[in-house]
């Protein structure tokens, strides 16, 4: 359950009308967690809550990184990018075997 005095930092909206993602920072937090909460709609409660996700502040740092390095083409649909911090190595030999197959 969720208090009335929390700040909500942000609401996104899904591509389901009855489904949203809510970023909140709780009341009377000791430290600066946010919470990130799936929820979801119904016409005899409203708006209730499916599912939280803690984010500690080193965490929220992280994804603010990670959020950084996607390209605008990425937000417009088009191919996934991603970084990794270990690429996979891929042998040329098993590839070439792969195209002959």
């Amino acid at each position: 359950m969720h208090s009335s005095t929390e700040r909500i930092i942000s609401i996104l909206p899904s591509s389901e009308q009855t489904k949203r993602t809510v970023l909140v920072m709780p009341a009377g937090s000791s430290s600066s967690v946010i919470h990130m909460r799936q929820e979801s709609f119904s016409e005899a409660v409203g708006w209730f809550v499916q599912s939280v996700i803690e984010l500690s502040p080193e965490q929220v740092s992280g994804l603010r990184q990670a959020l950084g390095c996607i390209p605008q083409s990425n937000r417009l649909g088009r191919q996934p990018w991603h970084r990794v911090d270990r690429p996979e190595t891929v042998s040329i030999a098993s590839a070439q075997r792969a195209f002959s197959a």
